[in-house]
């Protein structure tokens, strides 16, 4: 089953795909995000662009394996095997990509705990909080200035 959480321009098109697949749920806005995501086995998160890579690092903090775009602000997580990357721009290789990791999963059981494991580590070692909101309101603070 597949849960789409947030809102925007493409919710009509996640609102018509939940009508026809029983498997899509679709939740709108979720303001509280950890509750949802620890109940899930993985979270795709495809974006083309991040000012500070926030969604994937509250699933790490769940203990949720990721499965990112590989853009600059997606970098800090090269260094956990929780995250697996793909193009921001090919929908086909996102769809290879979450195909491999579902499949890998199944195959091998076991790896899922690990994973679960390596991703709350990770972010308990290597995501620092304070340093993204710095880096978040120099970006906005270069918007409101210009």
């Amino acid at each position: 089953s597949l849960t789409v959480a947030g809102d925007g321009p493409l919710r009509e098109l996640v609102e018509r795909a939940q009508r026809r697949s029983a498997s899509l749920s679709y939740v709108g806005h979720v303001a509280e995000t950890a509750p949802l995501m620890s109940t899930h086995d993985l979270l795709i998160a495809p974006s083309r662009w991040e000012v500070s890579a926030l969604v994937p690092s509250e699933a790490l903090a769940c203990g949720v394996p990721v499965i990112t775009s590989s853009i600059p602000e997606n970098r800090i997580y090269d260094q956990t095997p929780a995250v697996e990357f793909c193009s921001p721009d090919d929908p086909g290789a996102l769809a290879k990509t979450i195909i491999n990791t579902v499949e890998d999963l199944q195959r091998f059981p076991e790896r899922h705990p690990q994973l679960r494991r390596a991703a709350r580590r990770f972010a308990e070692e290597a995501v620092d909080q304070v340093r993204s909101m710095t880096r978040l309101l120099v970006v906005l603070e270069r918007l409101v200035g210009q």
